[in-house]
């Protein structure tokens, strides 16, 4: 049972979205309805949360630092020439940011990355931008 979960079952909830690749042919797709799914062994799925994040520069300064940003899943296809396909919530797992009021891993580091980039791509939504 549990191999059967391994490799056929993803879950997503109504805040995640799964990115989707066929390991033969190479297509992504992106799976935005809720729910639990069978999928072939050869489809892998990467669950990321679409829910709006606070990312933050950790610096002592006082201009404008944070901002509340969330993934617009409209424009995932311009997200997945930049990155391509990958399971996310290994990005940065093993790094050691001691120091830091909030380590970012993940989806979340890589979306930070972005948000403050001089133009910021159609993937990212700012939602607001706080102090």
């Amino acid at each position: 049972m549990v191999i059967f979960w391994i490799f056929f079952i993803h879950k997503l909830t109504i805040t995640e979205f799964g990115f989707t690749r066929n390991i033969f042919t190479n297509e992504l797709n992106i799976d935005t309805v809720a729910g639990i799914k069978i999928t072939a062994p050869w489809i892998q799925v990467s669950v990321v949360d679409k829910s709006p994040i606070r990312v933050c520069i950790d610096c002592d300064c006082r201009n404008i630092n944070c901002r509340l940003i969330s993934f617009n899943t409209k424009n995932w296809r311009e997200f997945s020439l930049k990155e391509g396909f990958k399971y996310y919530w290994w990005a940065n797992r093993l790094s050691f940011n001691s120091g830091n009021k909030e380590e970012y891993r993940g989806f979340k580091n890589i979306l930070r990355g972005y948000a403050f980039d001089d133009i910021v791509p159609s993937f990212i939504k700012i939602e607001k931008t706080l102090d």
